[in-house]
């Protein structure tokens, strides 16, 4: 990786540099607090000085800056800024933070600048963000990957459901046959019956009136 981070530190309000660090020799301070002053505090910024790039990146009241040679990838340093400001929140707590004089944070934060920027130096930065990078694509690809597992299960699992409604539904639709069945047949049964008396009834009328109701023809 081309060119390399030289400075980076925090300011508070823009006036105020809380710590820094550099291994290199000259009047940083004084050239990069120029920069600070003009720089906007509320968005991510680079602004060029001489053969130098300036990155920053502000939260609250604070404002996060390094210099890097102008080849050096921007958005390599600003992820390095982003790790410098979740650190400074993470071990700098809000009264240290508020109260510090200038470079008052130096003994207790300038060991992580410093180790963070020299990792940012490495070689191996640049390349171990593009396997970072590759890494989230894989995982993004597994999560759509499972959502659509999860969705085709839920999908089995609704016609699943439905195929057990259908089965439950024939099921009824065969008990309620055999009921309707069973009745017919009842039905049937006793108009047969009926007919049969009504049957019997006729006959016997007939013969009664052909030959009275004590049946004295037969007798004859």
């Amino acid at each position: 990786m081309e060119g390399n981070l030289i400075y980076a530190l925090i300011v508070r309000d823009q006036e105020t540099i809380l710590c820094d660090y550099t291994k290199a020799s000259g009047n940083f301070e004084q050239r990069i607090m120029e920069v600070v002053g003009n720089i906007n505090p509320t968005v991510r910024e680079t602004c060029l000085l001489g053969n130098f790039n300036f990155h920053s990146i502000g939260l609250q009241r604070y404002l996060f800056v390094c210099m890097a040679d102008k080849q050096y990838p921007s958005r390599v340093a600003f992820k390095f800024l982003q790790e410098l400001q979740d650190s400074f929140y993470s071990h700098i707590n809000e009264n240290d933070r508020e109260n510090a004089n200038a470079f008052g944070l130096n003994k207790n934060f300038r060991k992580v600048i410093k180790e963070k920027l020299e990792h940012y130096n490495t070689l191996d930065a640049d390349n171990l963000m593009k396997v970072q990078a590759a890494v989230r694509d894989v995982q993004n690809v597994m999560i759509k990957n499972l959502d659509r597992v999860i969705d085709n299960n839920i999908k089995i699992e609704i016609l699943q459901d439905k195929a057990v409604a259908m089965k439950m539904k024939s099921e009824e639709l065969k008990k309620n046959s055999r009921k309707v069945y069973c009745i017919q047949c009842t039905r049937n049964f006793k108009i047969t019956l009926i007919l049969i008396i009504t049957v019997i009834l006729a006959v016997w009328l007939i013969f009664s009136l052909v030959c009275g109701f004590n049946f004295h023809c037969l007798s004859d």
